[in-house]
């Protein structure tokens, strides 16, 4: 599979964009939550390395435009799911206006 190359504006709206038209109320529960909205599911949906993607999730969560959960597996494991926030919310509307 080809990867893509984004500066990193384009993957924080990548990113944004892809969250943004999932699950945007976040989990009900400790146990609730959608697996395309881990780490290694993002990067896919995206074609970028995982890697790739972690710095851009750091980023959404400390500017509040993405949130990040830990949720709990049936076999008690924890993984990060992340959604986005109403304010990230805003800040892709913003940007989808502004194209031309």
């Amino acid at each position: 599979m080809a990867r893509e190359t984004r500066t990193r504006a384009e993957s924080r709206f990548a990113v944004l964009r892809y969250l943004s038209q999932r699950w945007t109320n976040g989990p009900k529960n400790n146990f609730d939550g959608p697996i395309e909205h881990t780490q290694p599911q993002i990067a896919e949906a995206l074609g970028v390395v995982r890697s790739a993607v972690v710095g851009t999730l750091d980023e959404l969560v400390i500017s509040d435009l993405v949130v990040c959960h830990r949720l709990r597996t049936g076999n008690d494991r924890r993984r990060k799911v992340y959604f986005i926030t109403p304010a990230g919310m805003d800040v892709l509307r913003d940007a989808d206006e502004r194209r031309p």
